[in-house]
């Protein structure tokens, strides 16, 4: 807004006035947080600027919810921040003056002036006043009464506390039943004028020839420029929002300029010129633009923001000469969402560690399929470099040159990255340059690396350990000059070192000894000295060495499995051992041995020791340096598959924001530090065998990583994030499965033609990467695909089930399908091809078909061998005839409504309906479906899924979730597990299990009987809404439902964290009936982001409210790490 500020002079404040079913009218402010630390806790996960919305005040306004009666459908401010009005959709306006501090006004109803209109409320708006007027507010609205269409015009006094000085209701302007306005404009370069929008016509007005003549100006009719009938205008905005300086006496600007939106997303750019002309431009626009706002004028291009409906959102500028539309960003919206398919990378069959979610969204015509993954993107930075049979690879910096080293299992390869001056900006091309380095090339190399200010290269080989000067500013020394070599004493072989500062930890061939170096530059040819020789009595597998000041830091694990730390001072020459663990408790086999070691430090007190196990463990330990002596505080493990673990260390980031790379497993992964703990992140990459840190410039996140035999230099983004991907089909997709055998998304979509008939088109693709080896359009028999599934008729074979529905005849066809390649082995088969699609690679062969009458909904598999499918309000079965191998019906159940949804679960089927809820069927062993129960409560069911024979999850359309189960002790009915309202209504439901994740140690702890629960599977539940919203839920233990429980009561009437906009929370969440053992996890996680004072004072309330639910019982208090470990680890996990 543009508020007077205490100088009196005129600023530009953002204030947010909002209206809700809360029937309150809140005022926000937002800040931007750049330096987070004062007020949330730092996570290197989350972008360091964040947003922060602030409540001023809130008002009054009506009564909880949606009543057209209320006056919360329509807010409105003056372009000068002088007025605010809002509105019902009936009869009367309400309108205050805004005074120069905003946080003085008091917005009640009591003090508004009342405007009385007989009629609907269509659109109002403040007009932009002249510069010599400034007291005077002009308000117009539209209103419709009796089938008719007027514009009424208000004009206040703002020196007179907004007396109405005067107000002029129109002569009917539309007759109603043949057109409505949709929009009223205010035009910025153009005081007391306006456009009204409709369907199809643009009218432009000047209020005081209205006033006097009672006619607008000019009109345009829009037909001429739009594609069909069925498109209309849907938006407009001005290019210029800001007023220009325009007195009464001067003429007006030459012409103002508006961008106009269609419903099917094409853009116009509309003139209206000071002569009352109006002209049209088409907008060349490769996107969907809907509810733009101006933003800027900048370098010939006026800059929006579309914020999207059904569609997405974009930055874009519109060019100023060509017209012509660029995005420069895009918000992403999956609406209206009517199917999903989650697949991870084992059902994509490839070698990367990215779980995908596939939905069908949009409307007609603009629907995508978009996948979406969750995760830390890599860019690439150079080519790939195919190089096989590499051992270990390092990146060694030398001054001005950065050299990879690689080494094989009988030589060693030199690289270098040179920057490429011809390509695009912070590319690297990799060249050959073992000849000029004086490195030996003839043999293993064992670690390499960089020491005294990156001027000597260290090259650590079997034998020996070699020093290379690098530099060219020595008189004694030439460039790549070996000026000394170090030999282990007893012709002891080296098998691992690790180089840190003038610093090398050597382990030897025997396996259970190790020696640290010194390297002293008192010359320029380097002299050593041997600090300490170590000896134990089990098989080193891994070590690590951590240099602080003249302390030494040894980490050593065994193959015992052990880890010891040893400490060796450098200044008395001291040496001993400070900790020693058996690590036996973590490994429950004889592969559970470590593999690698890391070590994260926070504010030089606490350390977390990070080790990788070979059978795919992680293990986290957290110890804590009191006096010398470190002592163990907390330990946790994760699972993350069954493949070797390897650690790697960023050392470019310093204490807070270090971080470790996990990669050699199933999955690379970026494990972070923060205050409380750690967070691991998915690495949206190949299966990486080695990496190693990347100098950049301009960022310090760039490795050197080697996968599927080749290297490549790339940029891991800092954050994680969900990246999206689009893949163009012909038509709307509604439809899609994944089929196993062929690992293709089967889609269907739907096409309007030029005569509005709406058809199916049938589409295979490769989920991969988005090539379609199949397209078959329903075109000439005008059919509908209303269903697709899979028919699992045995374990290991299954049919593509595909429903067409002819509405002419009210009748579906249902036929099985298996996914074929074309093989071109005759000259039939290219005669086939030919007929179906010459771009076809992949066919569908039918396998059997059968009819059913009227339109199918549900297609489910019974048992593997039995098919369900339901139309209007039959549940049919069907089989496999055994003579003639065709489908048939078997039997069929008749409901009393409209079967919505079915899912089956060994032998029972659970059946929703419009009216009836969820009803169970047992299938049983008369091959018949028998009703054994339903929900007492009626409910139009939109989408269910089983968790278990006898647990369910369901949704309404009303955007309402259920937990249902099928309890002994209840006869008939299913007994209500939880309920909460969301909001959205929810398609479909997906669950995946949470294979080997760290929220096991809460079940197993928190649970009574742990031998009962330590292998319990757990299990997370999409749920996929219309508008596009994601949801996640999972059951948690009856110990963390009650801590949730009494933590979400204190939050949600907290003043940090209780809903914003005025709405009582647990009000909300039981919109319809009262919402019971359900826990809100957004609600929650706000806990993450508060103060550590707003953090205190709820924990503090926790305990009070803990102790009184036990009685006073309980002993220790709970802290905010406890509290924020346990929130972070479920949110982080079910991502």
């Amino acid at each position: 807004m543009k508020v007077i500020n205490s100088n009196n002079d005129l600023e530009f404040k953002d204030i947010i006035f909002i209206l809700s079913d809360s029937g309150y009218m809140s005022l926000l402010e937002y800040e931007i947080m750049n330096d987070i630390n004062d007020s949330y806790i730092q996570d290197p996960i989350i972008e360091t600027r964040k947003i922060k919305l602030c409540l001023i005040n809130k008002f009054k306004i009506s009564n909880y919810g949606f009543d057209y009666r209320n006056p919360i459908f329509f807010i409105r401010t003056d372009p000068l921040s002088r007025s605010l009005c809002i509105s019902s959709f009936v009869n009367s306006i309400n309108i205050w003056n805004i005074n120069s501090s905003i946080s003085e006004n008091k917005f009640e109803m009591d003090n508004s002036t009342i405007l009385n209109e007989n009629g609907t409320i269509i659109d109002l708006i403040y007009l932009y006043p002249f510069q010599d007027d400034l007291n005077k507010i002009i308000l117009v609205a539209l209103i419709c009464s009796e089938e008719k269409v007027y514009i009424v015009s208000y004009s206040f006094d703002n020196s007179d506390n907004l007396k109405c000085k005067s107000n002029f209701k129109s002569v009917p302007f539309l007759d109603a039943t043949q057109s409505m306005p949709i929009q009223i404009i205010a035009l910025p370069q153009f005081p007391e004028c306006f456009i009204i929008l409709t369907e199809q016509d643009v009218y432009f007005f000047k209020l005081n020839v209205l006033v006097e003549q009672n006619i607008y100006c000019s009109k345009i009719n829009l037909m001429q420029y739009i594609r069909n009938n069925d498109v209309v205008i849907s938006t407009v905005t001005t290019y210029d929002d800001f007023p220009g300086y325009i007195t009464k006496d001067m003429n007006l600007p030459e012409y103002q300029n508006l961008l106009l939106g269609t419903n099917y997303g094409d853009a116009f750019k509309l003139t209206v010129y000071s002569n009352n002309e109006l002209k049209i431009k088409n907008i060349i626009n490769p996107v969907t633009i809907s509810n733009s706002i101006y933003i800027d004028y900048y370098e010939g291009s006026d800059y929006f923001f579309s914020s999207g409906e059904m569609s997405d959102g974009y930055i874009f500028s519109v060019n100023k000469r060509t017209n012509e539309l660029n995005v420069h960003d895009k918000v992403v919206d999956l609406s209206l969402l009517t199917d999903c398919v989650f697949l991870d990378y084992e059902s994509l069959n490839i070698n990367l560690n990215n779980n995908k979610l596939f939905v069908a969204c949009g409307y007609q015509p603009n629907g995508f399929i978009k996948s979406i993954e969750s995760g830390i993107k890599a860019s690439l930075l150079s080519s790939q470099l195919l190089i096989e049979g590499i051992i270990n690879l390092w990146t060694v910096r030398c001054k001005d040159d950065q050299y990879i080293i690689i080494s094989f299992y009988n030589n060693t390869l030199i690289l270098n990255s040179k920057k490429d001056k011809n390509q695009r900006e912070n590319y690297f091309n990799i060249i050959n340059c073992s000849d000029s380095c004086n490195l030996y090339t003839n043999c293993r190399t064992i670690c390499a690396g960089s020491i005294l200010n990156e001027e000597y290269l260290v090259q650590v080989v079997e034998n020996k350990i070699i020093f290379v000067y690098c530099n060219n500013h020595s008189d004694k020394l030439e460039s790549f000059e070996i000026v000394n070599e170090f030999v282990p004493s007893g012709n002891r072989n080296i098998f691992k070192a690790e180089i840190v500062d003038n610093y090398i930890l050597l382990k030897y061939s025997d396996s259970k000894s190790l020696e640290i170096i010194k390297i002293n530059n008192e010359n320029s040819y380097l002299t050593f000295e041997s600090l300490q020789d170590i000896q134990l009595s089990s098989e080193i597998s891994s070590m690590k060495l951590i240099v602080k000041n003249d302390n030494l830091y040894i980490y050593v694990c065994t193959y015992e499995p052990s880890f010891s730390i040893y400490h060796y001072n450098n200044n008395t020459k001291s040496f001993k051992l400070i900790l020693n663990e058996q690590l036996d408790v973590y490994s429950n086999d004889e592969t559970g041995i470590p593999n690698s070691i890391e070590i994260l430090k926070y504010n030089n007190i606490i350390d977390y020791l990070i080790i990788g196990f070979r059978n795919g463990s992680l293990l986290v330990i957290k110890t804590e340096n009191q006096n010398d002596l470190i002592v163990v505080r907390n330990t946790f493990t994760k699972q993350l598959g069954n493949i070797p673990i390897k650690l790697y260390k960023n050392n470019y980031y310093k204490d807070n924001n270090q971080y470790i790379i996990i990669f050699g497993g199933e999955n690379t992964y970026k494990l972070y530090l923060n205050e409380y703990g750690i967070s691991l992140e998915n690495v949206l990459v190949p299966k990486v065998d080695n990496i190693a840190s990347y100098y950049h410039p301009e960022s310090k996140n760039v490795y050197l990583i080697e996968y599927n035999k080749t290297i490549q230099i790339v940029n891991f983004d800092k954050y994680n994030k969900l990246h999206l991907k689009e893949y163009n089909i012909s038509g709307t997709p509604k439809h899609m499965l994944f089929d196993n055998s062929s690992k293709t998304l089967v889609i269907s979509s739907d096409t309007q033609s030029i005569t509005n008939n709406i058809y199916s088109e049938i589409t295979i693709m490769n989920p991969s990467n988005g090539k379609v080896y199949f397209n078959e359009n329903y075109k000439e028999k005008g059919e509908l695909c209303t269903k697709l599934a899979k028919w699992n008729v045995k374990n290991e074979k299954s049919y593509i089930c595909v429903s067409m529905w002819n509405k002419n005849i009210n009748e579906s066809c249902v036929s099985m399908y298996n996914i074929k390649k074309i093989k071109m082995r005759s000259q039939e088969q290219i005669e086939m091809k030919m007929k179906l699609n010459s771009k076809n690679q992949m066919f569908l062969e039918k396998r059997g078909e059968i009819k059913i009458p009227g339109k199918v909904n549900c297609i489910q598999t019974l048992k593997n061998k039995y098919l369900l499918i339901s139309s209007e309000n039959l549940l049919y079965l069907i089989k496999i005839n055994s003579s003639t191998k065709s489908p048939i019906i078997s039997s069929s159940i008749k409901t009393r409504w409209k079967i919505t949804t079915v899912n089956t679960i060994d032998n029972f089927v659970y059946v929703g309906q419009v009216n009836e809820s969820v009803s169970l069927y047992e299938f049983n062993q008369n091959k018949k479906l028998e009703f054994k129960k339903s929900d007492e409560i009626s409910k139009l069911v939109g989408s269910c899924i089983t968790l278990s024979k006898n647990s369910i999850y369901v949704a309404d359309r009303y955007g309402s979730i259920f937990g249902l189960s099928n309890k002994n002790e209840m006869i008939y009915s299913l007994y209500e597990d939880f309920n909460l309202y969301f909001g959205e209504p929810i398609m479909k439901f997906i669950k995946k299990e949470l294979n080997n994740n760290q929220l096991q140690t809460y079940f197993n702890t928190a649970c009574d009987n742990y031998e009962e629960n330590k292998n319990t599977r757990i299990s997370i539940v999409y749920g996929l809404s219309i508008l596009g919203t994601i949801i996640k839920m999972i059951q948690i233990p009856d110990i963390l439902y009650k801590q949730f429980m009494i933590l979400q009561l204190i939050m949600g009437m907290y003043e940090s964290t209780k809903p914003i906009l005025g709405n009582d929370f647990d009000k909300y969440i039981s919109k319809h009936r009262i919402s019971h053992n359900i826990i809100n996890g957004d609600m929650l996680n706000q806990f993450l982001l508060l103060n550590k004072h707003d953090q205190e004072e709820i924990v503090n309330s926790f305990n009070n409210l803990w102790k009184y639910h036990n009685n006073n019982e309980i002993i220790s208090e709970y802290n905010i790490e406890y509290i924020w470990n346990i929130i972070n680890d479920f949110d982080k996990s079910l991502v």
